[in-house]
């Protein structure tokens, strides 16, 4: 089943929070010398790659007692997980199976929001997106989606911004997201990351268009009427 990031048999807690790899804040209840080696673990994609951080940081000889002990504890919980093959999802820990079951039912919903789309439903295009992000933590193509529909349909761009920026957050090597966040911030006149947002987005499409073209726009925006 699902296990969350902290979990009951966690070692005397400092209950330090942090932004978790959701981008919402979870608490590190472990000593403050484990803070930063747990922040690592739980941003790992599988739990037998935390595993592994935890063991690295063991062959530290200058640990104090309290620490290694903290330390065994959580490699044991890392252990016990990467047994079950478990991969994150969000701030929670999955079986293969149920992450690709939850990532086939998001699919499903981003399909039938392009549906929605088309036949001008635009509000209950976007309730369901919001809900497919939440879903599934760990996707950029709810909030890429949502970013499209709020800078190419309803001709919103900082409200683009936000999405392609929640996009380019989970999928940090989309280019495509990186790409279409430059171009929102350029007319939402936000303009303080426009050329590391766009020097990024070369960098990942090297051979590939980055820029909107006022045609293109104009293709994108006539496939999708606007309900409200």
């Amino acid at each position: 089943g699902v296990q969350d990031v902290c979990s009951s048999d966690l070692p005397t807690a400092d209950g330090l929070n942090i932004i978790g790899p959701a981008g919402t804040t979870v608490s590190l209840n472990v000593p403050a010398e484990l803070a930063g080696i747990e922040k690592e673990a739980i941003f790992q994609k599988s739990a037998s790659a935390a595993a592994k951080v935890y063991k690295a940081f063991l062959q530290n000889a200058s640990l104090s007692q309290e620490a290694r002990q903290a330390a065994e504890k959580r490699l044991a919980h890392w252990k016990s997980l990467a047994a079950e093959n478990k991969v994150r999802l969000g701030n929670s820990w999955v079986t293969p199976a149920e992450f690709a079951a939850i990532d086939r039912q998001v699919e499903k919903m981003i399909q039938h929001c392009r549906t929605l789309l088309q036949l001008g439903n635009r509000k209950l295009a976007e309730q369901e997106l919001r809900e497919a992000s939440q879903l599934n933590p760990e996707s950029g193509k709810a909030d890429f989606l949502l970013g499209f529909v709020w800078s190419y349909v309803a001709d919103n761009d900082a409200k683009g911004v936000e999405h392609f920026t929640e996009a380019v957050r989970r999928e940090p090597e989309n280019g495509f997201a990186y790409s279409n966040l430059a171009v929102c911030e350029v007319f939402s006149g936000k303009s303080d990351l426009v050329v590391q947002h766009f020097r990024k987005a070369l960098e990942l499409l090297p051979d590939r268009q980055t820029v909107r073209s006022e045609e293109h726009t104009s293709e994108l925006q006539s496939q999708f009427r606007i309900s409200y």
